[in-house]
């Protein structure tokens, strides 16, 4: 495994936690009337890549976890520039129709593809 497959894996995992503390649409984060901060997929993406070392966040892993989260990896890299990825994640989690559930699912499936393709190595 990768340095980097690594990095992508704990960011997926780490923002899937953070979704399943509180989730919201319309906006990259935002503090519930309970004090609970809530993401959206891509705000929970940056959020885990910054982690407690902000300085040392990482463009790439964040591109190429939004890419594992949408299901395209790098299917789209030669027809779209990696910044219509997020756009297209933001609005499928910003859908009027979209659940938590379904994005904690989505990113479940993100994860298990990434453990399939990690024993696979």
């Amino acid at each position: 495994m990768s340095k980097g497959q690594q990095k992508v894996y704990e960011i997926l995992k780490d923002a899937r936690d953070l979704l399943a503390q509180g989730w919201v649409q319309g906006i990259a984060w935002a503090t519930d009337v309970d004090g609970t901060e809530c993401y959206c997929a891509t705000g929970a993406i940056r959020e885990a890549c910054m982690g407690a070392e902000p300085d040392k966040y990482r463009p790439k892993y964040f591109q190429k976890a939004v890419s594992k989260a949408l299901g395209t990896d790098t299917m789209w890299a030669d027809t779209l520039d990696w910044t219509d990825e997020v756009f297209a994640l933001q609005h499928w989690n910003d859908d009027a129709e979209r659940t938590k559930e379904e994005v904690l699912k989505a990113f479940d499936k993100a994860i298990e593809n990434l453990e399939k393709e990690l024993s696979d190595d």
